[in-house]
């Protein structure tokens, strides 16, 4: 009685903390498995905790439409969002779906702000069109995080010194594309 009770309390939480939030779930086949004649049993269960992970799998970041090749088009000069998530991603080391997620580390929330400010700072979309490209962040959540960066900037070397090469490298991968 007390696995079915911890496999339930399981599904709970996980099932509230994935599909209550907004989030972007590709669902190009179906990821609900069979339903079971006893939803409560443990084998039901588990196949909705699997169905559940299955998605967390399939969280992805809102890619922005690629650019034309026109050397004249003002929006080559401006990085996107998805450069700049890609970018952090990579350099600080975390996997899309802790990024685009809830959970609220120290760690993980710095990354997220810093991504937040650099959009801002180095895009020509709005606070809203940046949350969307974020899993659906609402846009106070984008303002709050950038006024955040911005503030710590200040007094914060190592945070600074980061800014600064993630700005380098958004620079680079900006001529690197007018130039191509």
């Amino acid at each position: 009685m007390s696995y079915e009770r911890d496999l339930q309390v399981h599904y709970d939480a996980t099932h509230k903390r994935l599909l209550n939030g907004r989030r972007f779930v590709k669902t190009d086949p179906p990821l609900v498995p069979q339903p079971v004649v006893d939803k409560s049993s443990p084998e039901a269960l588990l196949l909705r905790i699997e169905a559940l992970e299955e998605i967390v799998r399939t969280l992805t970041v809102w890619r922005e439409p690629a650019s034309n090749s026109n050397p004249h088009n003002p929006q080559e000069r401006y990085p996107t969002v998805d450069d700049i998530f890609q970018l952090v991603r990579i350099k600080e080391n975390y996997r899309p779906n802790l990024l685009l997620g809830s959970q609220r580390q120290p760690d993980l929330v710095r990354a997220r702000q810093m991504i937040y400010y650099l959009a801002a700072t180095r895009t020509t979309k709005s606070y809203k069109q940046i949350g969307h490209c974020l899993a659906g962040r609402d846009h106070t959540t984008i303002m709050h995080g950038k006024l955040r960066i911005e503030r710590l900037r200040a007094f914060d070397m190592e945070l600074d010194s980061k800014l600064q090469w993630y700005e380098a490298e958004l620079n680079r991968l900006t001529e690197e594309r007018s130039r191509a």
